[in-house]
This record gives C-alpha cells, sequence and structure tokens, in this order.
C-alpha cells in the first residue's frame, strides 16, 4: 500500500553516500526529537507537528500521481505552484496551531488565534513559495536538493528571524543549525508537492512519461550549470527582508491596539 512512500525514502536517503551521511544526522535529530516528547506540552507539540509535517510528505508521495490529476487543470505552471505550495503552508502551520491547542502548549504557533497566526506568517509563505518558482524554473534541482532547501529556509525564518525576534545569541544560532533535518521534515511538505507538479509536467512535455526524475534518473541538466546554483537556491531567503519589516510593523500595529 505504501510502496512508492519506502520507495522515495530509500532513495531520498540512500542513493549516494552524501545522502547516507545525511541520514545519519537526520536519524540522531529524530530521535533526539522523540526524547523530547517526554517533555512539557510544548515539547510534544512540536514533536508530534513534525512527525505530522513529515508523514504528511510521505502521504503526498504515496499518492502524487493522484495528486497530479487532481491539479491537472490549465492554470499557469507559476499559479498552479504558488498556490499549492501556498495550501500547503497554510496546513502546516495549521498542524502546529492545532496540535499547540490539542495539547494545552503556549508559544508553538505564531499565534493562538488561527487568523493572526495566518496573518503573520502567510506573507512569508507566499513570498517564499514564488521566489521558489523562480529558482526551479530558472536551473534544474534534483528533489533532495528542493527538500535540502526548503529546511534553509525555515533555518532562516523559524530559525535566525525567530531567534532575532526573541533575542539571537549565537548558542541560539548553533542550535538552530544542528537541527536542520527537523526543519527539512517540516518544509518538506510545502516545497515538494508544487515542485512534483512542476517538474513532473516538464517531464511529460519532454519525454512524453511522468516521474523521469525520481530514483535517480534525473535529468542531465541539473549539473551542468555548476555551484552558483546552488547560490542561486537561496534566492527565497531574500524575502526576510521585507517579511522581517512586515512583522515589526504588524506587532508593533497589534500593541498599539492591544
Amino acid at each position: 500500500m505504501f510502496a512508492e512512500g519506502f520507495l522515495g525514502l530509500k532513495a531520498f536517503f540512500f542513493a549516494s553516500l552524501k545522502r547516507k551521511l545525511f541520514f545519519v544526522w537526520f536519524a540522531l535529530i529524530v530521535f533526539l526529537v522523540i526524547a523530547s516528547m517526554g517533555g512539557g506540552s510544548h515539547d510534544v507539540t512540536v514533536a508530534v507537528s513534525i512527525f505530522v509535517c513529515g508523514g504528511s510528505t510521505f502521504l503526498f508521495w504515496n499518492y502524487r500521481k493522484r495528486f497530479y490529476e487532481l491539479f491537472s487543470f490549465s492554470w499557469s505552471p507559476r499559479k498552479k505552484f504558488v498556490v499549492v505550495g501556498s495550501l500547503c503552508a497554510a496546513y502546516a502551520e495549521f498542524v502546529f496551531w492545532f496540535f499547540e491547542k490539542l495539547f494545552g502548549a503556549e508559544g508553538v504557533a505564531a499565534s493562538p488565534n488561527l487568523g493572526l497566526d495566518l496573518l503573520i506568517t502567510m506573507p512569508w509563505y507566499v513570498l517564499m513559495v514564488y521566489l521558489l518558482f523562480k529558482v526551479e524554473t530558472k536551473y534544474y534541482y534534483s528533489y533532495f536538493e528542493i527538500l535540502l532547501l526548503g529546511g534553509i529556509y525555515e533555518l532562516g525564518a523559524d530559525g535566525i528571524v525567530g531567534q532575532m525576534l526573541e533575542g539571537l545569541t549565537p548558542a541560539g544560532i548553533l542550535a538552530v543549525i544542528l537541527v536542520i533535518p527537523e526543519f527539512v521534515i517540516v518544509y518538506s511538505i510545502i516545497v515538494l508537492p508544487p515542485t512534483y507538479l512542476l517538474q513532473n509536467e516538464r517531464d511529460i512535455a519532454r519525454t512524453g512519461e511522468d516521474d523521469t526524475r525520481i530514483y535517480g534518473e534525473e535529468d542531465k541538466r541539473i549539473h551542468k550549470k555548476g555551484n552558483h546554483r546552488y547560490w542561486y537556491g537561496l534566492l527565497p531567503l531574500l524575502g526576510l527582508i521585507p517579511f522581517t519589516i512586515y512583522v515589526l510593523l504588524l506587532l508593533g500595529i497589534l500593541s498599539a491596539l492591544a
């Protein structure tokens, strides 16, 4: 029933030596997240939310062809990419908010009010997804690379910017860098579905077949542009500049109205 999902995990973690090394790091962080569930409601909320996001990505990959059929209507690639990515982001944000409420935790979601939570966070997600579309239409990236980039985007948003708003410290920065695999899990449900839709449409247009870039059978052009495409992959992080200004202004307005 879940064969495709497990094949996807195998390809992600074991297709090369670098991926196997990443798996060791990933497994360590997952172990620590599980161990943290013995703590308070905040840690339980974070851990459960992370695993729900990861499980959602697993289910998406397992049923990706049905997902593709669901979104096979004739929108422009950019519109479809941004809408799907934004909806997935809203879902991920809802997951954290929901379990915060369920377990009676505080400080997990951006706000205990779901509407305000989305008002705070969605501008970043929409801008990030829009810039990611520009990234993916300029260079080719493997699914593994896209998932890693997603982790880096959350590192910038929830890690660096979040730390800045709460009081940036070197120890805090080091801590969030060490848990990048955790960020990869959370943002996987945001970056993978729109990327799959875009890349699968490219596969069909180029070869007449779908899923031709899966399990190591990737377009050879992925590796023709050199390492500067990795730098270009960081383009969505520039969206954190207007987003930070937006959040500061919004918090200032809400504080004045309180």
